[in-house]
C-alpha cells in the first residue's frame, strides 16, 4: 500500500491570523515579464478591487499647516467615499474611515518643505466589468473632492487588490495534492511534498486577476522492498 507523505505546518496551515489586504500596482506587462517562477500548480482569482493609487501632497510654508490641510482633505475624501455605494479607500495597511484617516506622513523628495502621503481608492469587482469605465468612475472620484489649502492630488497607476489571500491556502494545497497523486500514480511510486508551510505568492496575471501560488516541490520516493535474509 503507498504511502503519501504530506510536510506541512499545522500552525500555518491551519492558525488564524488578520486577514490582510495585498496590492497590485506594478505595470500589468512589467510584472509578467519580471516573473522568475512558473509553478506548476497555481489558482487564479478575480481581484476584489480595482484600485487608483492617489498621492496627496502639500507645499505649505510650515509643517502644522501642511498636515492640517493634508487631513482635511482626506476627511473631504472619506465624506465622498460615504455618499458613494461602492468606492472605499485604504492607506495600503489599513482601511481609511471617518475615525481612521490622519495616515503617516512623508517628507517630499524634492523640497523639505513638502509632505506627501500614498492612499489607495478602490471599487468592488464582480467579474465581468467594465474596466475603462470603473477606471473613469474612480478618476472623476478623485477629481470631484474639495481640497484644502496647498494640498494637491495626483492619480497614478491603477491596479489590484484582493483581500487575505492565505484564505485560499487549503483550495491551493488540494489541487497541488490531487497532481501529485496523479503523478505518483504515473511512477508508480510514493511521494513526498514539502514547501507547503510557505507563505502564501501573488502576482497579478491580467487586468483583474491574480495568481495564487506556492514555491513547493516534491520528491519521487523509490518503493520499498523485502529484505529476506538466510540466516
Amino acid at each position: 500500500m503507498r504511502t503519501i507523505v504530506l510536510v506541512v505546518s499545522l500552525l500555518m496551515t491551519l492558525g488564524v491570523a488578520k486577514a490582510q489586504e495585498a496590492f497590485f500596482m506594478q505595470d500589468l506587462s512589467i510584472e509578467i515579464s519580471e516573473a522568475q517562477y512558473d509553478p506548476p500548480v497555481s489558482l487564479k482569482k478575480t481581484g476584489d478591487f480595482l484600485v487608483l493609487k492617489v498621492t496627496i501632497e502639500n507645499d505649505s510654508r510650515e509643517y502644522t499647516q501642511r498636515r492640517e490641510e493634508i487631513y482635511k482633505t482626506l476627511n473631504a475624501l472619506v465624506t465622498a467615499a460615504e455618499k458613494t455605494a461602492s468606492i472605499k479607500l485604504h492607506s495600503g495597511e489599513y482601511p481609511i474611515d471617518r475615525n481612521n484617516y490622519k495616515i503617516t506622513l512623508e517628507q517630499g523628495s524634492k523640497r523639505a518643505d513638502t509632505s506627501t502621503a500614498d492612499i489607495f481608492v478602490k471599487i468592488p469587482l464582480k467579474g465581468n466589468d467594465d474596466i475603462p469605465r470603473l477606471t473613469e468612475e474612480l478618476r472623476g472620484f478623485v477629481s470631484g473632492v474639495t481640497i484644502t489649502g496647498r494640498t494637491e492630488l495626483f492619480p497614478g497607476e491603477v491596479g489590484l487588490s484582493i483581500v487575505d489571500p492565505e484564505q485560499y491556502r487549503s483550495e491551493l494545497i488540494e489541487r497541488i495534492a490531487e497532481d501529485t497523486k496523479k503523478v505518483a500514480r504515473i511512477c508508480d511510486s510514493t511521494y513526498k511534498v514539502s514547501g507547503l508551510d510557505k507563505k502564501m505568492k501573488t502576482r497579478r496575471v491580467s487586468v483583474t486577476e491574480i495568481e495564487l501560488y506556492l514555491n513547493y516541490s516534491f520528491e519521487i520516493l523509490p518503493e520499498e522492498k523485502a529484505i529476506i535474509s538466510n540466516k
